[in-house]
């Protein structure tokens, strides 16, 4: 079984931060890329048992990462492989593209959401250029919207980006990111991402909401150790993605409360 090692450190969080302030709001942070590590899955995991984690497919420990954490009751994600801007080769063996024509696009789609049942969302992972294509974002909603409960996240590789947008027109339950608190090689640096976090943490302080992706880096995951519990003792709520999603929308509308989103409960 996994366990939680999640800890808070009130000695060194007391020297840190004093009072908790009086205004706190609801953040969400994404593992992005798991399935290539299963020691990373299984620290990215133990962070925080409302860390939302989203898988690669075709990665050598995917599937293996996903019973284990499924059973315990994580949330999953499919990080979906879609084309980038620039023309560097792809890591992954199956990207989607713009030149698919639309049955192969969605039957890769359905192929790996039957694979992986357990998730209960998506997100980009690349797409610099074709979150850019609302045809392809169309086609994309369209398979999420026929599974009902599948939700969506828009990455936001690229400024451009239409995603979020046609997730919305296909009525698919959907929300972005706001923070990347370690993007690119050159910003895996402990100040880098510690300057990330305050980030998240005045966003979430000041809007109510923020939502963080991260990578399993070995400092990432380190640092995190200590900022989750950093975030909480500033009396922000850290949640999994179905129901930040849920509150989010619920907070804009609330007589428009749907019970149709499920949440995870962990």
């Amino acid at each position: 079984m996994l366990r939680h090692v999640y800890q808070k450190p009130w000695i060194w969080l007391l020297f840190l931060l004093g009072s908790v302030p009086a205004q706190a709001g609801t953040i969400a942070i994404i593992i992005d890329d798991i399935g290539y590590s299963y020691k990373a899955g299984l620290k990215s995991a133990a962070l925080h048992p409302s860390i939302t984690l989203s898988v690669l497919p075709d990665t050598p420990f995917a599937r293996k990462l996903v019973n284990a954490l499924s059973i315990n009751g994580y949330e999953l994600m499919l990080h979906l492989p879609m084309q980038a801007q620039f023309t560097q080769a792809p890591k992954e063996l199956v990207v989607l593209t713009e030149n698919m024509d639309e049955f192969e696009y969605k039957t890769q789609i359905k192929n790996y959401l039957n694979e992986f049942p357990e998730i209960r969302g998506v997100n980009n992972h690349m797409g610099s250029l074709l979150t850019q294509k609302p045809r392809q974002m169309a086609w994309l909603m369209e398979v999420l919207s026929s599974q009902g409960l599948l939700y969506f996240v828009d990455s936001r590789t690229h400024k451009g980006t239409v995603a979020e947008r046609i997730a919305s027109e296909f009525t698919v339950h959907n929300t972005r990111r706001d923070i990347f608190l370690d993007h690119g090689k050159n910003r895996i640096k402990s100040e880098w991402i510690w300057s990330q976090v305050r980030k998240l943490q005045r966003k979430a302080k000041r809007d109510g909401f923020a939502l963080a992706i991260a990578h399993p880096h070995s400092k990432t995951l380190a640092i995190l150790q200590k900022a989750l519990p950093w975030l909480e003792a500033q009396g922000h709520t850290i949640v999994p993605i179905s129901q930040y999603i849920q509150l989010k929308e619920n907070s804009k509308c609330p007589e428009c409360s749907s019970p149709s989103l499920k949440v995870v409960k962990n």
